[in-house]
């Protein structure tokens, strides 16, 4: 019901975001982040922390938007990363995710788009509120320095390691229509024209490229003709 009425789901969200609010018990403590901070920052940032409910299926954010906020998952909760339209992880429990989002020196864009799998309660801390908090405890920028560069490294490799896969599932897509076209031929009785590439799928990966180049090919012929 509640999917199909937005007022009503509105109603919800904000009843149980004023009951939260009243009940937190989470603190910035159980979270790795915030483990190296001093108690008195940690108060300073707590109030800054504002509840929000998101409803399964909805995105917390999405790939490409400004990312000026930092989102700290309870332990109830499940989501999902997703870059490009592919998943690359599911996470379940107490995760910071957007932590560069506050540390970084300059305003960035989402790397990837979440979406939640279950209702779950998300405290959101803005990149403002933290630039706030943080000129009153500078003693802490130089570990957030140290921090950056490492979760800059981490970024970086995942990064690669995405890449890498997708590169590889290419050529295996491509590798299997090559397998799929040249069995196709065969049980046609097609004549192979690369008798010297054998009768597998080699071959017809040298045929699928010359049926490409030959439109080229007589293009540039009737493109000299005319000159």
């Amino acid at each position: 019901m509640l999917g199909a009425t937005p007022s009503e789901r509105s109603r919800f969200r904000a009843i149980a975001e004023r009951e939260l609010r009243a009940k937190d018990t989470d603190r910035l403590e159980d979270h790795a982040f915030f483990n190296d901070f001093s108690r008195q920052f940690l108060n300073l940032l707590r109030p800054k922390c504002r509840v929000q409910v998101y409803f399964a299926e909805e995105p917390l954010m999405r790939q490409g938007e400004r990312a000026d906020s930092l989102f700290i998952l309870g332990a109830e909760s499940r989501v999902v990363l997703d870059v490009d339209g592919v998943q690359v992880k599911e996470m379940q429990g107490r995760h910071c995710i957007g932590i560069l989002a506050l540390i970084g020196q300059k305003l960035m864009r989402r790397a990837c788009t979440m979406v939640t799998h279950t209702t779950c309660a998300v405290r959101v801390l803005t990149r403002e509120d933290w630039l706030d908090a943080l000129k009153l405890y500078p003693k802490h920028r130089e570990w957030i320095a140290s921090f950056t560069a490492e979760q800059n490294q981490i970024i970086s490799d995942a990064r690669q390691k995405l890449q890498r896969r997708c590169a590889k599932e290419k050529v295996q897509a491509r590798d299997s229509l090559a397998t799929r076209t040249h069995y196709d031929r065969q049980a046609r009785g097609l004549f192979n024209p690369f008798p010297e590439l054998g009768t597998g799928p080699a071959a017809t990966r040298a045929q699928m490229g010359q049926d490409d180049a030959s439109p080229r090919s007589a293009a540039d012929a009737g493109g000299e003709g005319r000159e």
